[in-house]
């Protein structure tokens, strides 16, 4: 519980390191109180805690404090469904992506999408030069909400989609505001359900789909 306390107190110059910390949580809660009780760290528990060792014994790592200013509404949307793909709100324009059948495995559900979605959109935000800025994003997902504002999840696969956003995020010095919004309210539902927009009006930011992403989604 120490370690665990430590490492969340630097996770603001490593903020990569909060999808690293839910299996030290989780460790931890599986004694339920009972601090004599014998267990088994798992695979996880061990690979995480070699990551902060590695990490932490690179030297001389800061993290900048520039401002990034007040939070900027851009009209950022963003929906996913389980039955067509990912739908994206960027201002008056509009992109897609659908899903390829088997995308559902270990992981991979709605909420992974979800997480999904968000990821693109923050590609799309780097591609347009956006820095040291607070955006706003919308989302009706109220999981993917609480996961990106924790920076982990105890989804495997929405970990990982937070840590390559925090990449990005991070390098750009973004910093991101996901506002809940509802579901009948949200422009990007139509998108996610292959109602899209008016060709004219898709957009034109063109980024490679990461490699882990492309057996489970293709550009529209």
């Amino acid at each position: 519980m120490k370690i665990h306390g430590s490492l969340c107190h630097i996770a603001f110059v490593y903020p990569h390191g909060h999808t690293h910390l839910p299996s030290l949580s989780n460790f931890i809660a599986s004694f339920k109180d009972d601090s004599f009780t014998c267990h088994y760290p798992p695979l996880s528990l061990t690979s995480d805690l070699k990551w902060w060792s590695d990490t932490l014994a690179i030297p001389n790592v800061t993290r900048p404090l520039i401002l990034c200013g007040p939070p900027m509404n851009l009209g950022l949307y963003v929906d996913a469904s389980t039955s067509w793909g990912i739908g994206i709100i960027y201002g008056d324009r509009w992109d897609a992506w659908k899903t390829i059948e088997g995308w559902v495995g270990c992981f991979r559900d709605i909420g992974w999408l979800e997480g999904v979605t968000l990821e693109l959109l923050i590609y799309m935000m780097e591609e347009q030069g956006i820095r040291n800025s607070h955006i706003i994003l919308h989302s009706d997902n109220q999981g993917l909400i609480g996961a990106f504002d924790k920076g982990q999840s105890c989804n495997f696969e929405v970990n990982l989609s937070i840590q390559y956003s925090t990449t990005v995020l991070t390098t750009s010095n973004i910093s991101i505001a996901v506002i809940y919004i509802d579901l009948k309210l949200n422009p990007a539902d139509l998108i996610s359900c292959s109602i899209t927009g008016p060709v004219t009006n898709q957009l034109l930011f063109l980024f490679l789909l990461p490699q882990e992403l492309q057996p489970f989604l293709i550009h529209v």
